[in-house]
C-alpha cells in the first residue's frame, strides 16, 4: 500500500468506525451534526466484513476533511500555555514554594498541591519555616528590585532560580512586609489562570 493509500485508508478506516459507534450508542442527533443521515449509518452498521474491508480500502476518502484552523492554533495555543503553567507550578513546589502562595498567585488548592508535590517526590516540610539570613534577606530585595515581570508565577519563579533561596522562607520573610497584596509583589493571579 501507498503512502497516499494508507492515508485514505486511515481516513476511511476512522470515519466509518466513528459513524458506526455513534450509530449503535444511538446518539442519532450527533450523526446529524456529522452530516451523516441515520439511514447510512444504519446501512454501514450492516456491513459484511469483506464489504467494510473494501470499503476502507478505497482508493480515495469517503469524506471531505476540512479544519478549523483558527481554532486549532488556538486550541494549541491554550495547551501550550497550560503545559507550562504546569511545570511551572511543579519547578515551584521543587523550590520549596508553600501551599497558600501556589493557591495565591495558580490557584493551586491543598489536595492538588499535596498530588504534585508526592508526584514530584518533594518531601513536606515540618514545623515553622527558618528565618532568612541577613545577605540572604538583602539578596532577595536586591533580586525583587530587578524582576520587571507582570506575572506572580514568572515572578517567583525568576526570585527562586536567581537567588537559590527555598521559596517558604522567603514567602514568609516577605508576608509581613506586603499584607495588602498577599505576599505576592507582583499583584493578581498568574496570567494563565486568568
Amino acid at each position: 500500500m501507498t503512502q497516499r493509500n494508507n492515508l485514505y485508508f486511515d481516513l476511511n478506516r476512522a470515519t466509518i468506525d466513528l459513524i458506526v459507534r455513534v450509530w449503535r450508542e444511538g446518539q442519532h442527533e450527533e450523526l446529524k451534526q456529522l452530516g451523516i443521515p441515520v439511514e447510512i449509518a444504519a446501512l454501514l452498521a450492516r456491513m459484511r466484513t469483506s464489504s467494510y474491508m473494501d470499503l476502507i480500502n478505497f482508493r480515495g476518502s469517503i469524506i471531505n476533511f476540512t479544519s478549523d484552523n483558527n481554532r486549532l492554533v488556538l486550541m494549541i495555543k491554550h495547551m501550550e500555555q497550560k503545559s507550562l503553567r504546569d511545570e511551572q507550578v511543579n519547578k515551584m513546589i521543587q523550590m520549596g514554594a508553600p501551599q497558600p502562595l501556589l493557591y495565591d498567585i495558580a490557584t493551586v488548592d491543598r489536595a492538588e498541591f499535596q498530588c504534585r508535590r508526592k508526584i514530584l517526590g518533594v518531601a513536606s516540610g515540618s514545623g515553622k519555616p527558618r528565618n532568612l539570613s541577613k545577605s540572604e534577606t538583602l539578596k532577595v530585595l536586591d533580586t525583587l528590585q530587578q524582576i520587571t515581570t507582570p506575572d506572580p508565577l514568572v515572578g517567583w519563579l525568576t526570585l527562586g532560580e536567581s537567588t537559590g533561596i527555598s521559596l517558604t522562607p522567603v514567602w514568609y520573610f516577605l508576608k509581613p512586609n506586603n499584607p495588602s497584596k498577599y505576599c505576592n509583589p507582583w499583584g493578581g493571579k498568574s496570567d494563565a489562570d486568568k
